[in-house]
C-alpha cells in the first residue's frame, strides 16, 4: 500500500481499525487517558450502555465509569472488576500509553482474580504509582526478594517502599495490607 502523505496513511490506519473493532467478537471500549470515549464495537457499545444503566448512573455521554477511572488514575496493571448489580457482568481494564482499553466480559471474574473492591481502589490511590506496583504484589503473596527481582529494584529499596505504603494505609504488616486489599 501507497501513502501519499499523512493524512492517507491516518485514513488507511482508521479504516483498518475500524473494520477489526466491528469483526472483534469481544465487546471493546476505548478512552483516552482523562476517561473520555475514543471508539468502541457494537458489542462494546450495548454491553457499556448495559454496564451504566444497571448502576443507574443515567449518563448522556459515554464515559469511564467512575470506579473503573478512580481504578487508573496511576495505575498500569490490568485490572478487573466484577459489576456490582450484575453477577454475570465483569470487566477488564488495560491501560494504553493513550488512555485504556475496556473490555466487557458476559462471565463473573472466576475466583482467585485479581478484583479490587472499592475500598482498595480507594486505598491505593493514597500510595505512588511504584507503591502500588509492590502491593499488589505483595498481597499475591510474593516477598521482598521476589518483587525487587519482577520489578527489577534492590530489595532495600522494595523493603522502603513496602514500609512507606504500610505507614500511608495505617497497617502494620502483609495480612493487614492484604486484608485492606482485599
Amino acid at each position: 500500500m501507497i501513502w501519499t502523505g499523512p493524512e492517507a496513511f491516518e485514513r488507511s490506519l482508521n479504516t483498518i481499525l475500524q473494520g477489526y473493532l466491528q469483526r472483534s467478537p469481544e465487546a471493546l471500549v476505548f478512552f483516552e487517558h482523562r476517561g473520555a470515549l475514543l471508539c468502541q464495537n457494537a458489542h462494546g457499545e450495548s454491553q457499556f450502555k448495559r454496564w451504566n444503566r444497571a448502576l443507574r448512573q443515567g449518563q448522556e455521554a459515554a464515559s469511564l465509569p467512575a470506579a473503573l477511572h478512580t481504578a487508573f488514575q496511576g495505575g498500569d496493571a490490568p485490572l478487573q472488576l466484577q459489576h456490582p448489580e450484575l453477577p454475570g457482568l465483569s470487566a477488564v481494564l488495560e491501560p494504553t500509553p493513550g488512555g485504556f482499553v475496556l473490555r466487557l466480559l458476559d462471565t463473573p471474574i472466576p475466583e482467585g482474580a485479581d478484583e479490587l473492591s472499592a475500598h482498595a481502589l480507594a486505598a491505593l490511590q493514597k500510595l505512588s504509582r511504584s507503591e502500588q506496583r509492590v502491593a499488589r504484589l505483595v498481597v499475591k503473596g510474593l516477598r521482598n526478594d521476589q518483587v525487587a527481582e519482577r520489578l527489577c529494584r534492590s530489595p532495600r529499596t522494595v523493603e522502603f517502599q513496602l514500609n512507606s505504603t504500610f505507614r500511608k494505609l495505617g497497617v502494620r504488616n502483609r495480612v493487614q495490607l492484604s486484608r485492606l486489599l482485599a
